[in-house]
């Protein structure tokens, strides 16, 4: 759910007397080969009644998380946004890189190891790179946390060090808006200190005019 078909491989009988399945790129040559299979099948089903048309069978590949790789010489300076709701395109500033890899931008979720990777984009400026967020991290609430961002290089390397993206949604971030309101809305009631004047009365002796006998 949430999967993009670019991210998504599509099998092809190899063998049908062995049940033997190629995995493939989602491209156009999916389209047409599908496209002839199903002239095909079509074909078969105008003299046999019982055989169905073509089917597509996609899977998705499980991907390798950026710390099993070993790292390589590129250090992560800054990434900008640092917090998203929803799928939008981020950059990696990093120290230069040099033009011809290929690179990709890994992100890991901290607490599940979920890896989500993404092709990215050399900056003009050849110090970082951009890309967009996976769309499957928004698909559900469960995906929401911190990330480990990492800069793959050729699929065989990383970068030295990661950035933490935090993904959330729009809904949670209602409630904290809505707490840090009632919170600043709050004010304290000023308690009047009411300060007590006692009189301190002194008593005297009682001056006799009388003399003593």
């Amino acid at each position: 759910v949430g999967q993009p078909l670019a991210g998504l491989n599509w099998l092809i009988r190899e063998n049908e007397a062995f049940d033997r399945w190629q995995r493939r790129k989602c491209d156009v040559r999916m389209a047409e080969d599908l496209f002839d299979e199903w002239q095909r099948d079509s074909a078969k089903a105008v003299k046999d009644s019982s055989k169905g048309g073509a089917v597509l069978h996609l899977c998705t590949i499980p991907v390798q998380p950026a710390t099993e790789l070993p790292p390589g010489k590129v250090r992560l300076k800054r990434l900008s946004p640092m917090k998203v709701t929803q799928s939008v395109a981020v950059q990696l500033e990093t120290t230069v890189l040099e033009v011809g890899p290929v690179y990709s931008v890994a992100f890991t979720h901290q607490w599940s190891n979920m890896t989500y990777s993404v092709e990215a984009k050399l900056l003009p400026n050849k110090k970082g790179v951009e890309a967009l967020c996976p769309p499957g991290m928004f698909s559900v609430s469960s995906n929401e946390g911190l990330y480990d961002v990492h800069l793959v290089i050729d699929s065989s390397s990383r970068s030295k060090n990661h950035q933490t993206l935090t993904v959330g949604s729009t809904e949670s971030d209602l409630d904290s808006s809505a707490k840090s309101e009632s919170t600043s809305s709050f004010v304290p009631i000023e308690r009047k200190h009411s300060t007590c004047h006692s009189e301190i009365f002194r008593a005297e002796p009682l001056k006799n005019d009388a003399a003593p006998r």
